[in-house]
Order: structure tokens, then sequence, then C-alpha cells
């Protein structure tokens, strides 16, 4: 249940970082699949090595 919470917390992260880029920039940003799928890969990857450092 942990590494479900630190990754939808990393995830949200990920998320408002891009909207206030999008923000800052005054227009879209728009992400292709092939990009976002792994980045959202990784994050999951880095809240499940971060939950097992813990144990």
């Amino acid at each position: 249940m942990e590494l479900f919470g630190r990754g939808c917390l990393y995830s949200l992260i990920f998320v408002g970082v891009m909207f206030v880029l999008a923000i800052m920039a005054g227009g879209h940003i728009t992400i292709p699949w092939f990009i976002f799928l792994p980045i959202i890969a990784f994050i999951w990857y880095l809240a499940y090595k971060k939950t097992n450092e813990k144990d």
C-alpha cells in the first residue's frame, strides 16, 4: 500500500511540475505517448526503489 501511495504522490508531483511549466510557457505542452509512458514507468520504479530501501 505504501508503494501505491508513493507512486501516486510522485505522479501528482510530475503532473504539477508539467502544469507549472505549461503556465510559464504560456501554452500547451504536448508529450507523446512513447515519451510519457516511460516517464511514468520510471516514476513508479523510483517509488518501488524508495519503498524497498526502507525495508
